[in-house]
């Protein structure tokens, strides 16, 4: 009978220990991810747009359910996007055909990325009204490319204002 007891014993610590160790890992993601956010949304906001997609999409990669990290994910992609076609403009005579091509594939994959991010962040909650808010901003910023997206950041609008029609932004 000590015997059957000091295995169980040993084997509850052992089950307990391995337990805690998981237990203790989930908040550790979710800190690096919001680490990563964090960083991202920084140097998103000093304007290092490299160093700011790197870490929203590290964010993103760890805590793929977090709509607010795709959202922000969007906007830098579009503010990327709108960055390229501005050096695309500006230094036009000193590109060769290959950057230029290269170029134009880098702002078309930001434009497509930002767009289907920030329809993703809507997709993950669609009752938050801030989370409409940004896709309408991504839209704007797209909208300054392509004329098409203008559109679609008014019917994002409209949408937004159906969900909140007493915020004051929004009318």
């Amino acid at each position: 009978l000590s015997i059957n007891y000091h295995i169980n014993k040993e084997l509850s610590i052992f089950v307990l220990a391995l337990l805690t160790s998981y237990l203790l890992l989930i908040p550790y993601h979710q800190w690096q991810a919001d680490l990563a956010f964090n960083k991202g949304k920084q140097y998103l906001a000093a304007n290092y747009l490299k160093q700011s997609l790197e870490n929203l999409q590290r964010a993103t990669q760890i805590s793929p359910n977090e709509p607010l990290f795709w959202s922000v994910l969007a906007e830098g992609q579009a503010v990327g996007a709108y960055s390229v076609r501005q050096q695309l403009e500006t230094q036009a005579a000193s590109l060769s055909a290959e950057q230029k091509k290269s170029g134009e594939k880098l702002k078309n994959d930001l434009m497509q990325a930002a767009e289907e991010n920030a329809a993703k962040a809507i997709s993950q909650n669609p009752s938050h009204t801030n989370f409409y808010k940004q896709k309408a901003k991504t839209e704007l910023y797209l909208a300054t490319i392509d004329a098409k997206y203008d559109q679609i950041a008014r019917e994002t609008l409209i949408t937004l204002a159906e969900h909140s029609p007493t915020d004051a932004k929004v009318i």
